[in-house]
């Protein structure tokens, strides 16, 4: 098992930090009672001491942020882990957005909330234990959305995964021009519809292992390709999580 501790943020108001970790914990009960195998699994918890504590299942390959950047010399992801892991958090997203008719939102998606199993079996996990008030409030405030306007809010997964892990980038760098990763793209590609075959040179991430050509520029063109249709700024343009993983999974079996 992981344990984890949830620290208070100093100068903080306590009784307002124990209602935000026991509203978290609420819903990571929810969670509990309609189990994924795509969402970190909750043994358990504590509240008593100065440090509430969370039990976890033990993912021994880590979060998918440090298997991008090659953490503690930790060999890169293959393209078919890449688009194995993309499918997995696909699934989990579409649990929680669909979940007993009553979404939940996670509100913080990113490589370092997904966790990774033995098995390269992505895991979504902290589920805003670590928000700040404000946040929480904007998140509780939408959490009535309806499930068909949940499936809609696809954003943060093209931009914080798809294209992180199609182009191993981070999704916001100051000494990069755009900064964000959704314009940069833009900008190589010179198109938001078709992902051109040039992009694949200028764009993939190199340290992601050689293999079969075909197969490379494939699962590329497909994380880049979703990572586009989930950034468009008009909301209801964008795909449906159901129609992100039949296009992640089309031809790849």
């Amino acid at each position: 098992v992981a344990i984890k501790r949830i620290q208070g943020k100093s100068g903080g108001d306590e009784r307002h930090q124990r209602e935000r970790i026991r509203q978290s914990l609420q819903e990571l009960k929810t969670l509990a009672k309609f189990r994924h195998d795509n969402v970190l699994s909750l043994y358990g918890y504590s509240l008593d001491g100065p440090e509430p504590c969370l039990v976890y299942q033990f993912m021994s390959n880590g979060t998918l942020e440090d298997r991008l950047l090659c953490r503690n010399g930790t060999k890169p992801l293959s393209w078919a882990n890449k688009l194995f892991i993309c499918e997995g958090v696909c699934r989990g997203l579409h649990f929680l957005h669909t979940i007993n008719q009553m979404p939940i939102i996670h509100g913080d998606v990113k490589s370092a909330n997904i966790l990774l199993d033995k098995h390269f079996e992505p895991k979504l996990g902290d589920f805003g234990l670590s928000r700040d008030g404000q946040v929480e409030l904007e998140i509780s405030e939408k959490k009535p959305m309806i499930a068909s306007q949940c499936e809609r809010n696809t954003g943060l997964f093209g931009t914080r995964i798809s294209d992180e892990v199609a182009t191993g980038l981070r999704a916001f760098s100051s000494s990069r021009n755009p900064q964000g990763i959704v314009e940069f793209v833009l900008k190589v590609c010179k198109s938001d519809a078709a992902i051109k075959e040039n992009c694949f040179s200028e764009l993939a991430d190199k340290r992601t292992p050689k293999t079969e050509e075909d197969m490379n520029l494939r699962v590329f063109d497909k994380l880049l390709s979703v990572g586009v249709t989930c950034t468009q700024k008009d909301r209801f343009a964008r795909p449906i999580f159901s129609e992100i993983f039949a296009q992640l999974n089309e031809d790849s079996k």
